[in-house]
This record gives structure tokens, C-alpha cells and sequence, in this order.
């Protein structure tokens, strides 16, 4: 009775094909999903697995028709069956797209670790697609994931070396990584170019921040940092003057270099703005690290 059932339906399979095409070509959706459903998913059955259905010629159509219709119909985690289908039998046409709609998939379901999965699948077939590259340094960043972040913005950076969105990117891996020397190296690049209070509060903060790794070891390297920090964070100040905290750090650099009028006139700002002065009597010594705001 086994044989019987797996011959019926063997003989059944190419049916299903047939009346899949026929009621999409009448506009039936409905009903060419439900015999193209049935046709990929008997090749999928471990029963036939012997006999590879899924080299059909027709069956890496019928696969991605059932996915694109769950995926335009929102059921997001049927569509990633499919789609993660479509991968599995190595069909070659469409596989770029397949792996982009796959990493949407996951994205809509939330499920972060498989996405991230497809995008490095994807990019290992494709390293220069633009899509799943944005995609991946998106993810990654949003995620706090800046080693893999950094990476693919190097793939992406070899085929746009001088992107200023790219580079800044770049610069906000380093920064957040705490590599505040080579961000500042980034954000010195853009500030010639890219003259916008985002470069300019990147490029001051990565400054200053060098210049509190520097503090307990070499004094004359924390006053240098301080120093090429000041007019980055003048301009900030101009362009913000109520940033508690980039007045905060450009009074901090006036104290130690010495330029305490300078100093003064920033009190004068943060008193107004109602926030702590900056004065010998009330810093501990110590340079605190800024963070990005």
C-alpha cells in the first residue's frame, strides 16, 4: 500500500505543476498557490528525497511563486521557508534577490541572528551587492555588532573608497569601540570637506577623548589633543550653543591649556543653561570620556 500511495503520487506530481500554471494564468492566486504549495512541498517530503523532485525544471519557479506571494501577502515566516527553499536547492537565477528578501524576511520577524546569517551567506556569493551591504552595516550598527559593521563597511568602501557616509560610518565603529585615534583620523578627512555639525561633534568628541586616554600618561599628548579639540568644539558651540556637554568639554579644554578667560565666558553659557560650571574646584582631576549624543 506504500508503494501504491508513493507511485499515485509520483504520477500526480507533474499534475500539480500543470494546474498551478493553468489557474495563474487565469488569475486564480488562490488556487495556483495551493497545487504549487503541494507540488515543492512533495519534493520536500522525506519520502521522495531519493528521487530529487526538486530538479525539476519547473520547480525553482513554483518555489519562488509561493514565496513572493507569502512575502507580498505579509506572512513573513512562511515566505522565509520558501525563500530559504529556493537557496537550498541551488538554483542560480534570482539568488542575490532571494537572499535580500530572506534577510527582509527575518527582519520583519525580528529575528535578528538569522538575518544577520543571510546577509553574511549572501555576501559571501555576492560581495558587492549593494543592498544586502547597507542592509548588513545597518543591522550591525543599530546592534552594537561594530566588528562585523566594519567589515562589510570595507567591502563597501572598495567599491566607493571616498563615500563621506561610508567613512563616517567607519569613523563611528572606531568611536564606538573606543579606537578614538583612528576615528579621529576618519573624521579629520570629512571635516574638509563635509563641513556639518554631525562631522564636527564626531571629530571634537573623538579628540577629546584621545586626549583622556593620553591624561594619566603624557600631559604634553592630553594638552595636543586638547588644543586641536578647541576650535573643532568653538564651531560646535556656534552651531549648538545650548550642548551642555560640548560646552562642558570646550570649557574643559580651556582649563587645561591654561586659557581660563576663555573658561569664564563658557561658565557664563552653562550657568545660563543651568548646568554644573567647569572650575578647578569641581573636577576630580581626571578628563571624563564623552559619548556621542
Amino acid at each position: 500500500e506504500y508503494e501504491q500511495a508513493r507511485k499515485t503520487m509520483l504520477q500526480l506530481f507533474p499534475q500539480l505543476q500543470y494546474y498551478a500554471a493553468v489557474n495563474s494564468q487565469k488569475g486564480s492566486k488562490n488556487n495556483a498557490l495551493v497545487f504549487a504549495k503541494a507540488y515543492v512541498d512533495m519534493a520536500m517530503m522525506p519520502q521522495f528525497a531519493d528521487m530529487h523532485l526538486e530538479k525539476s525544471a519547473d520547480y525553482a519557479t513554483m518555489t519562488y511563486f509561493i514565496a513572493s506571494n507569502y512575502y507580498n501577502n505579509k506572512d513573513y515566516a512562511n515566505a522565509a521557508v520558501y525563500l530559504d527553499r529556493y537557496l537550498a536547492i541551488n538554483e542560480p537565477k534570482n539568488r542575490t534577490t532571494v537572499f535580500l528578501f530572506l534577510a527582509k524576511a527575518y527582519e520583519n520577524l525580528r529575528q535578528t541572528d538569522k538575518q544577520l546569517e543571510v546577509i553574511k551567506n549572501g555576501l559571501a556569493e555576492s560581495p558587492t551587492d549593494n543592498n544586502l551591504l547597507a542592509m548588513g552595516i545597518n543591522l550591525c550598527m543599530e546592534n552594537g555588532w561594530y566588528q562585523d559593521a566594519e567589515r562589510y563597511i570595507q567591502m563597501a568602501l572598495l567599491a566607493r573608497p571616498n563615500d563621506a557616509k561610508l567613512m563616517s560610518l567607519q569613523g563611528q565603529c572606531y568611536e564606538a569601540q573606543g579606537q578614538y585615534e583612528r576615528a579621529v583620523g576618519i573624521y579629520e578627512i570629512l571635516a574638509q570637506s563635509q563641513k556639518t555639525l554631525n562631522i564636527y561633534k564626531h571629530y571634537a568628541l573623538n579628540l577629546f577623548n584621545c586626549a583622556t586616554q593620553h591624561q594619566q600618561s603624557n600631559q604634553d599628548v592630553t594638552k595636543q589633543y586638547l588644543t586641536r579639540a578647541i576650535p573643532i568644539l568653538q564651531q560646535v558651540v556656534a552651531s549648538d550653543p545650548t550642548s551642555v556637554q560640548y560646552n562642558t568639554a570646550l570649557g574643559l579644554a580651556y582649563l587645561y591649556t591654561d586659557r581660563y578667560d576663555d573658561m569664564s565666558e563658557v561658565n557664563n553659557r552653562l550657568h545660563s543653561l543651568g548646568a554644573p560650571e567647569v572650575g578647578v574646584t569641581n573636577v576630580s582631576g581626571s578628563l571624563a570620556a564623552m559619548s556621542s549624543d
